[in-house]
C-alpha cells in the first residue's frame, strides 16, 4: 500500500474507548524528548570452527567481482573460488594495492572489526569449489575520491593474487574493506509478544532524494504498519530514535511517539507519524536516515537525504 493512499482506522484507548474515522493526514510531530535507548543483545549462533591450513594464491581464483548498492553505499564484492583439491582456511586481511594515477600503490581503506555495512565476513574451512567472499565499501558521494585499477590481493597464506578487473574502485576516506571470508550467522532476534509494538514493521516516506539545508528542520513521515492477527497497544508510549550518519559523528535524537488520539493499530492497518529532525551546521553530502522504534526488534527502515549549506541565515 502507498503512503498517503489508504485510509486509517483507529481504535482509541483510554477513558470510554471509541473507534476513529478515517485519517486525513498524518499524526502531528510533538517535543517529548525520551532517554537513549539500547536493545539487549541478540542471541549469536555458534561461529563455525576453522582447522585447515590457509589458503594459498594457488588453491585460489577470483572468479567474480559484483556490483551493490543500499542506502547512500555501494559495494564491490570479490568472490574467491577454492579451485584446488583440498580445504583450506580462507580468512584473515590481505594487502591490497592497485594503480592510482599511474603509479601501483598500497591502498589502506579502513578495516572496521565489525565488519562493513554489508556484514561481518568470518574465517571459514572452504572446501574445494565453494566460495568465499571480499567486500569493497564506499558512500556514494566520497569526498576527495580516487580512482584505484587493476588490484592485486597479497594473500595472509601466501602469494598474490590479480583481480583482473579493469573497471576502477574509489578510494577515499569513508572507503572501507572486510576481511576475506564469509558472513557470519545473524544474530537471532528476541520474539516479539503478539499485540506489542515490536511486531510492527516501519516504513518512512521521503522526497525521492531528499534536499536539507544545514541548520534547518527535515520533515518527513513514518508509517506503522500490523501485518499480524493481533491489535497492537501504544501502551505504554513507545519511543524511537532518529539518527542521520555523514561524514563525522551522526546525529542522533530520541523522542516518544504522539500517542495523544491513537493508542492502538488493528490487524493489517497502518498509523502515518509526522518526524521532524533539526539538522546542526555539518558539513554538507550524502547521509543516511535511520529510524528505528525502541524495541528489543528494534523495526527500523533507512533513507537518503542530501545535506547542503544554508541558502539564507
Amino acid at each position: 500500500m502507498r503512503v498517503g493512499a489508504v485510509l486509517l482506522m483507529f481504535l482509541v484507548a483510554g477513558c470510554g474507548a471509541r473507534q476513529a474515522g478515517a485519517a486525513a493526514g498524518p499524526i502531528p510531530w510533538v517535543h517529548r524528548p525520551a532517554p537513549a535507548y539500547t536493545a539487549p543483545p541478540w542471541k549469536a549462533p555458534p561461529l563455525p570452527r576453522v582447522s585447515a591450513p590457509p589458503c594459498n594464491a594457488a588453491q585460489l581464483r577470483i572468479t567474480g567481482v559484483h556490483d551493490g548498492v543500499a542506502a547512500g553505499s555501494a559495494d564491490e564484492r570479490f568472490v574467491f573460488t577454492n579451485v584446488g583439491q583440498a580445504m583450506c582456511a580462507f580468512g584473515g586481511r590481505p594487502v591490497l594495492t592497485g594503480v592510482v594515477a599511474g603509479r601501483r600503490q598500497i591502498l589502506e581503506p579502513r578495516r572496521p572489526a565489525t565488519g562493513t555495512f554489508t556484514g561481518l565476513l568470518i574465517p571459514v574451512d572452504l572446501r574445494p569449489g565453494q566460495h568465499g567472499f571480499f567486500d569493497w565499501t564506499f558512500a556514494d558521494a566520497c569526498p576527495a575520491r580516487r580512482t584505484a585499477h587493476a588490484i592485486d590481493f597479497e594473500l595472509p597464506g601466501g602469494g598474490t593474487l590479480a583481480s583482473g578487473r579493469s573497471a576502477p574502485l574509489i578510494t577515499c576516506s569513508r572507503s572501507a574493506v572486510s576481511g576475506l571470508g564469509r558472513h557470519a550467522p545473524a544474530p537471532r532476534p528476541p520474539r516479539a509478544a503478539p499485540g506489542t509494538p515490536g511486531t510492527l514493521h516501519v516504513r518512512l516516506s521521503l522526497r525521492k532524494l531528499e534536499r536539507i539545508a544545514t541548520g534547518r528542520t527535515l520533515r518527513y513521515v513514518v508509517t506503522l504498519h500490523n501485518p499480524t492477527q493481533a491489535t497492537v497497544t501504544l501502551d505504554p508510549c513507545p519511543s524511537y530514535t532518529e539518527a542521520l550518519y555523514l561524514e563525522g559523528p551522526p546525529v542522533i535524537r530520541h523522542y516518544r511517539l504522539n500517542c495523544d488520539t491513537v493508542r492502538r493499530i488493528a490487524p493489517g492497518r497502518e498509523v502515518r507519524y509526522e518526524m521532524r529532525l533539526a539538522i546542526p551546521r555539518v558539513p554538507g553530502g550524502v547521509a543516511k536516515l535511520a529510524w528505528m522504534l525502541n524495541t528489543p526488534r528494534m523495526p527500523a527502515a533507512v533513507a537518503v537525504v542530501l545535506v547542503g549549506e544554508a541558502t539564507s541565515p
